[in-house]
């Protein structure tokens, strides 16, 4: 979700930085109305902001700031920020870091902070917005996105070992943000509260001091055995089997961690109730004795064997009914080129009410596959979106886009879009026998080449009404008019996504206002289009409309068509 949200906010301010450039032949005489519809106050957020503003250990934490002033077109601005860090021994030390923008205009800046010692996170491993790279990754060499160090011998040099408590202050402009590296408690749950003697035992560990990497899914073993992870469970009627159980983060930077016993197997009971109990660590590559794992803090579950109606544990120790996972799309048809909504409503996927999760949905075409992490819509919805991008040519994307985007034949294709569902609606059933109760589910759209050219769609002549929909002959300035025409698809076989995009110019041919809306068409449909203007000048106007294929593209879908309109005093 946090990347999700960042790439539609850096997409829409991209979009219309693009517009204006394409169309308006003087850009600068409407750059101060841009600014000004576009203002926002500087923000900044971080990997963390979803986990209390912590992060600890080896972890990563990624802070990007947006910073509207910056509005240079064309070139890669670099914003200062300044960095307190203040460790728990009463040492403290700022740190001024140049950060360069994430790319040209987007107005957004990032960079990394990790402590000196921490060796878990390469710069190569993380997935940064700036198209540069990230310092040291190997391959960026100029604008690259900043890492600070902090601890003995950092960039911020302060008595703070690895795994010692530190606070940051993050300041930008007069905006601050305050992040502490401390670590958190963990929470051991289970799917459900009583199993049959040879159920699947899915077990969740929710800790931040876990999640090191905020682009990708992070993971521990777990041997009952070995080290370092023998000591982390404690068994109370009955012993875990010698055996890897691999705990794998539920999505990237969710900082919960799912892994699946078996009863029989990798868990041999003499008990028909049993107890687990988590001890807590900061540093699950480390056992218990070790300096930084010296809390005695536990968590612990119990479960029994014995009657099992199949049913999930839910919100305040009731059971939740199992239900089959619904996979859906927007459309079942789109060009190639459009980003393509999956939904997935699952309500036993909702593990924790107080967290937004997140599931995984596959998708294939012809010639690539592509692995989609898809998130809650909010904290105990059931509901799940994501979004991806069906390109023919994917190879020339930027990397950013290729994480979220599959390659598919350049004329048609069919995309098969699966999400494993591991509580459908048989799940009793299935772990009463000792089966693996996941299901899949599956649905198709096809993509099709996007056709272009002026006669693929058609406008009405623009005409101007008022809040109620009435004809207008003339605006009065400081009156809001609305532009109204209609958009017809000439296509009969195919959807048609467009831009519309909508220009008054004045009697010098200078253009004073320009908006856009966008959607798509099915075969042989149409739309009605209304724009908002509201006139700060007397005089005579020609308003243009006409159609292109998408924001990010000029191709033409539609001859200009224009009328006159005119603005009387007020």
């Amino acid at each position: 979700m946090y990347r999700a949200l960042r790439i539609a906010r850096l997409c829409s301010l991209i979009v219309t930085i693009a517009i204006i450039t394409m169309v308006i032949a003087s850009p600068t005489q409407l750059r101060s109305d841009y600014q000004t519809a576009f203002a926002q106050s500087t923000t900044i957020e971080t990997s963390a902001d979803m986990h209390d503003d912590k992060f600890f250990g080896e972890a990563v934490l990624q802070v990007l700031i947006t910073d509207t002033t910056a509005t240079s077109e064309g070139t890669i601005e670099t914003l200062t920020v300044s960095i307190d860090g203040k460790s728990d021994a009463g040492t403290s030390s700022t740190q001024s870091v140049t950060v360069p923008e994430t790319s040209k205009s987007t107005g957004v800046f990032e960079l990394f902070l990790v402590h000196i010692d921490a060796t878990a996170v390469d710069p190569s491993d993380l997935d940064p917005f700036n198209s540069a790279g990230v310092m040291n990754d190997g391959t960026c060499i100029v604008d690259c996105a900043p890492v600070v160090t902090f601890g003995p011998g950092g960039d911020l040099d302060i008595s703070a070992d690895i795994y010692q408590d530190v606070r940051f202050e993050i300041t930008a402009h007069d905006v601050h943000k305050v992040i502490n590296y401390q670590e958190t408690a963990a929470k051991v749950s289970l799917d459900r509260e009583t199993y049959g003697v040879n159920s699947f035992v899915y077990t969740s560990i929710q800790d931040q001091d876990a999640n090191l990497n905020p682009f990708e899914r992070d993971e521990f073993v777990v041997n009952s055995a070995t080290p370092p992870n023998e000591d982390l469970f404690g068994l109370e009627g009955g012993e875990f089997v010698s055996g890897d159980i691999t705990f794998q983060e539920t999505g990237d930077n969710t900082a919960v961690f799912k892994g699946k016993y078996q009863l029989g197997t990798s868990i041999d009971p003499v008990s028909e109730s049993l107890v687990i109990t988590l001890h807590e660590k900061a540093n699950y590559d480390a056992d218990l004795a070790v300096p930084e794992n010296d809390s005695n803090n536990t968590d612990e579950i119990s479960f029994t064997i014995g009657s099992n109606d199949g049913s999930i544990g839910g919100p305040g120790g009731q059971q939740a009914v199992t239900e089959d996972g619904r996979i859906s799309t927007g459309r079942n048809v789109y060009a190639i080129g459009e980003r393509i909504e999956v939904n997935v409503a699952d309500t036993d996927a909702n593990i924790n009410p107080d967290f937004i999760d997140s599931v995984h949905v596959g998708v294939s075409s012809s010639s690539d596959q592509l692995m989609l992490l898809a998130r809650e819509t909010g904290q105990n919805t059931g509901v799940f979106e994501a979004d991806f991008l069906a390109s023919s040519n994917k190879t020339a994307l930027p990397t950013s886009d290729q994480k979220a985007a599959i390659g598919t034949n350049q004329v048609t294709d069919t995309l098969i879009i699966n999400y494993t569902d591991q509580r459908p609606a048989d799940y009793a059933v299935k772990v009463a026998a000792g089966q693996d109760p996941s299901k899949v589910f599956t649905t198709r759209v096809d993509v099709h080449a996007l056709k272009t050219g002026s006669d693929m769609t058609s406008f009405t002549t623009p005409s101007l009404k008022d809040a109620n929909g009435k004809f207008l002959s003339e605006v009065t300035v400081g009156s809001q008019a609305i532009v109204s025409t209609t958009i017809t698809n000439k296509n009969s076989d195919q959807s048609q996504p467009f831009v519309a995009l909508v220009e008054f110019r004045d009697h010098k041919g200078v253009t004073v206002y320009l908006a856009w809306q966008s959607g798509t068409l099915d075969p042989n449909s149409n739309a009605t289009i209304g724009l908002a203007w509201n006139p700060d000048a007397p005089g005579n106007y020609t308003v243009r409309i006409f159609a292109i294929s998408a924001l990010s593209g000029n191709e033409i879908l539609s001859d200009v068509v224009s009328s006159q309109v005119v603005v009387a005093s007020g």
